[in-house]
């Protein structure tokens, strides 16, 4: 009773019109109309319990990208990326990784040189994942703007969502029907007000 009134402190004060609501200890979504009547549930993996623990706050969802890059995190492409490059040259082609710079101009997608390597290291060049049905955040993210880059995204790992514990993420939110909220969110929004984009 104490934890969970101390979750309800969290909680904003009101919420708006029809709120999407990720339950992080049940590994569930809800979101619900204006009348707050369940209009789309659903399956989610979170953030691993220890280490990179999904946050506790509220946003207003903005728009929706169909298609996505993922933009790996300097953590996963320290932690991650750059040692399974070094253990396998091809591993940027294998995993449809590319190296960018700032102005995401593709430096290499196959075999990485040490200077790519050093600069990627000094953190001064960024890895990114091209857009399909294999890329991390599968054919679409919900981004709504906050502090924490933690945002809603499909996922190839479809596999996760029969799981009772699902905490295998980074810290985003990973939705097992994407395309249902994509919809009910479309509809529930007076005049169409999520804008969604396509990207190569």
């Amino acid at each position: 009773m104490q934890l969970t009134l101390e979750r309800w402190r969290w909680l904003p004060e009101s919420y708006q019109n029809a709120p999407i609501v990720a339950n992080i200890p049940e590994f569930r979504l809800r979101a619900y109309d204006k009348n707050f009547n369940i209009g789309v549930t659903m399956n989610v993996v979170v953030g691993k319990a220890y280490g990179h623990g999904t946050p506790v706050f509220s946003d207003t969802m903005k728009y929706v990208v169909f298609r996505p890059y993922w933009e790996v995190p300097y953590s996963i492409t320290r932690g991650e990326i750059i040692p399974d490059i070094l253990r396998d040259p091809g591993y940027l082609a294998k995993d449809n990784l590319e190296i960018v710079d700032n102005r995401q101009n593709v430096l290499s997608a196959g075999t990485v040189s040490s200077e790519v390597l050093d600069q990627l290291r000094a953190e001064k060049l960024f890895v990114r994942q091209k857009p399909g049905p294999k890329n991390s955040l599968g054919l679409a993210k919900f981004l709504f703007p906050n502090s924490y880059n933690v945002y809603m995204h499909d996922t190839p790992a479809t596999e996760l969502f029969v799981r009772s514990r699902r905490d295998f993420s980074h810290g985003c939110i990973r939705l097992e029907k994407p395309a249902d909220l994509a919809a009910w969110r479309c509809a529930t929004i007076p005049g169409g007000l999520l804008s969604a984009f396509e990207r190569p």
